[in-house]
């Protein structure tokens, strides 16, 4: 399955525990282990995650959002 012009995608879920998952896939340039060792966790350069406490979703939703900003301001306006 595709979508013409995605690069990567993000799902942010509330976990259990008081912990906000993220999970993070992407299919050609952008490096989404970079994305989410920024937000404390890890992976590869084309599935990575984390888990966030002390947040709520909506404030994950907008970390990941700036950071994925700051990524491609990083890496495409060098």
């Amino acid at each position: 399955m595709g979508i013409k012009g995605i690069q990567a995608s993000f799902v942010v879920i509330e976990g259990i525990n008081g912990t906000v998952q993220v999970s993070a896939r992407s299919i050609e340039n952008i490096n989404v282990q970079v994305i989410m060792e920024k937000l404390g966790g890890g992976g590869h350069i084309d599935t990575a995650a984390t888990q966030i406490r002390d947040k709520s979703v909506d404030e994950v939703i907008a970390w990941v959002e700036e950071t994925v900003k700051t990524y491609i301001k990083e890496e495409y306006n060098k």
